[in-house]
């Protein structure tokens, strides 16, 4: 049973609250016809004190456009004009399946509903990024002043609906959040001066200089025990043309810079006990980050397996997750050969399936950005039915990729990237709510290993073991002895360790482990008007249906708040929401997930996660 019992990690703790960048809320004031909410700081002392929920939020990908206009031409981007056939006008709410960002009725709604309905329910919020429309209309260019303007909109409203009540807030950079979009130089910069000054409240002062260097942060979510790092990976980004790409010739590139910092703080959480999230916008996979920024996530994410309890990202604007290995790291046979098509070395990349299937409907084609030269003079060229043909594309390759998972496998060797879908609504506008263990029996059993730890004694379980991966192998001897080879990181692995705890928070049900999530959606928004408003929706979760079993428990004891669920999961009925059944979100778990979805036997299971994936809409298009 998923239990979040908040007494347990209230005493252990001796905590109260949750520490937060507490704000005082004035009164709304009007700009441009839209309501802003001003937030001051105020001293810690005065923070209202919040008891732990188990449950955060993650949101993605708002992409707020102030141009919107309601009955315009989506080949403008939903910006003008009114065409004729009504199936090519904005919607009232946002136009799903085009390629329009979202009104700010639609933020707005959204936050709305979140502050009515959540915000007295979750700890914390994950905010990864993009909060600015796209630069998708050539009559109506972007410019810093405007990106930078919508983001102060939207961090005054986080800060008055959830700051405001002591619920930390993570903000991320998104490859839309700058100007031009996926360029950005190395740090300190005009761009993390900027969002140093707006997101000052979420931002905690002993980070404050190493987000003016280079735009990533800590937040301690839960003192001593759980923090957020907030990763800047514009600098992983392949499509940023303005660094080196993470090469190991380049020390000060930033991203180097960036992961030699995390290499030291994920050290230092690992001796204090603290467990973590990595969060970012772009997700790391192969084809979307530069190859050497790749192998050293990955290493580092692996290596430091015991500590990292998940990977949450946005940008593709689709659910799904993927598999980061050890494999990865290796050298594949070819590898020293020379690319006939683009004239380069494949050694950049892994041998495994890409997962470049059009992963930003930020006017991309085969996953690289395309910038202005797709755009007409209106408009983006193409539509959005051509970006759902190129996600689709995605479902594929992730389901060849698990259907080639070894049958004896070291789940020392993996982790887990969760990507969640977007609140634009390139499909339908979503959002999840996690839920983490913190329950009694968890806290008494860390605390037990703790003080056995701190006396010197034996651990009862198995300890953390080490190891170096991958093997070394003849290939690789061979090649690491070749220039262009030796100046990989994977040439020069560090020479600690591998901590892959089979009791650790990832791989077993245990304090902080993140126990499944439930994810909302607006089906109905193509029907809003100004006499209708659709209303969020239970779309799925990964929770089994024991998980509601009425027990007694106080409410806040509950894997998901009642009054946020379907009537009839409230009986232990409605096996609709529950495709997956998860017993929890581990290692072991999504692995048993991944090897179900990889058997072509389970059409069912599979046609469910496209279902999930493109919102109802993945089977209609070939």
């Amino acid at each position: 049973m998923c239990r979040a019992l908040t007494t347990g990690l209230v005493l252990y703790l001796g905590l109260t609250g949750v520490l937060g960048s507490p704000v005082q809320v004035q009164a709304p004031f009007e700009l441009n016809n839209e309501m802003i909410y001003k937030a001051e700081y105020i001293p810690p002392s005065t923070r209202p004190p919040r008891a732990l929920r188990g449950r955060f939020l993650h949101i993605t990908d708002l992409h707020p456009d102030p141009l919107y206009r309601v009955g315009g031409s989506v080949s403008s981007g939903c910006h003008r004009n009114r065409p004729k056939k009504e199936e090519q006008r904005a919607g009232y709410l946002g136009t799903p399946y085009e390629d329009c960002d979202s009104p700010l009725t639609l933020t707005n709604y959204t936050l709305d509903h979140l502050e009515k309905h959540w915000v007295d329910h979750i700890d914390f919020v994950i905010w990864t990024g993009d909060s600015a429309r796209h630069d998708n209309d050539r009559k109506n260019p972007r410019t810093p002043k405007n990106i930078y303007e919508l983001n102060r909109r939207m961090a005054e409203r986080m800060e008055q609906i959830f700051l405001s009540r002591g619920i930390p807030v993570v903000p991320t950079i998104g490859n839309n959040d700058i100007w031009p979009h996926n360029i950005m130089t190395p740090g300190p910069n005009s761009i993390t001066f900027e969002y140093s000054k707006i997101w000052e409240s979420f931002i905690p002062f002993s980070t404050f200089g190493v987000f003016q260097r280079g735009g990533y942060y800590i937040v301690d979510v839960i003192p001593d025990q759980l923090s957020v790092v907030s990763l800047n990976t514009i600098y992983f980004y392949d499509s940023n043309k303005a660094v080196g790409g993470c090469e190991y010739a380049l020390p000060n590139d930033p991203g180097n810079l960036q992961l030699d910092w995390l290499d030291v703080q994920l050290g230092v959480f690992r001796d204090k006990g603290v467990k973590v999230w990595l969060t970012g916008h772009v997700p790391p996979t192969p084809d979307l980050y530069f190859p050497e920024c790749y192998y050293r996530y990955t290493e580092l994410s692996l290596r430091f397996q015991d500590t990292i309890v998940g990977h949450l990202y946005g940008h593709m604007n689709i659910d799904h997750f993927s598999l980061i290995q050890a494999d990865d790291l290796k050298f594949w046979a070819g590898e020293d050969e020379v690319d006939q098509v683009n004239g380069t070395s494949t050694a950049g990349r892994r041998g495994r399936s890409r997962l470049n299937s059009g992963p930003d409907v930020d006017v991309q084609m085969n996953g690289k950005d395309q910038g202005l030269d797709t755009l007409s003079e209106g408009g983006i060229t193409g539509g959005a039915k051509v970006a759902v043909k190129r996600h689709k594309g995605l479902d594929k390759v992730l389901l060849r990729d698990f259907s080639e998972l070894p049958e004896d496998v070291d789940y020392g060797d993996y982790g887990v990237i969760n990507v969640s879908p977007s609140v634009v609504p390139v499909y339908f506008p979503s959002f999840r709510v996690f839920n983490y263990n913190m329950s009694v029996e968890a806290v008494q059993e860390d605390l037990e290993r703790k003080e056995r730890r701190r006396r010197g004694e034996t651990v009862l379980r198995p300890p953390p073991h080490g190891h170096r991966k991958p093997d070394p192998t003849k290939s690789r001897e061979k090649l690491c002895k070749k220039p262009k080879y030796n100046n990989s990181w994977r040439c020069h692995y560090s020479k600690d360790t591998w901590h892959t705890d089979p009791e650790a928070p990832s791989r077993r049900n245990s304090l902080m482990t993140p126990l499944g999530y439930a994810q909302y959606y607006l089906p109905d928004l193509g029907n809003a008007s100004e006499e209708y408003t659709p209303e969020w929706e239970l779309e799925y979760m990964t929770y089994g249906l024991s998980a509601f079993e009425d027990d007694g428990s106080d409410e806040a004891s509950e894997v998901i708040p009642r009054k946020n669920i379907p009537k009839s999961l409230r009986h232990g009925r409605g096996a609709k929401y529950a495709p997956y059944s998860m017993e929890d979100l581990t290692i072991p778990s999504w692995i048993e997930l991944a090897r179900k979805l990889g058997d072509g036997e389970n059409g069912g299971l599979r046609k469910k996660f496209r279902k999930y994936m493109f919102m109802g809409h993945g089977e209609e298009v070939d």
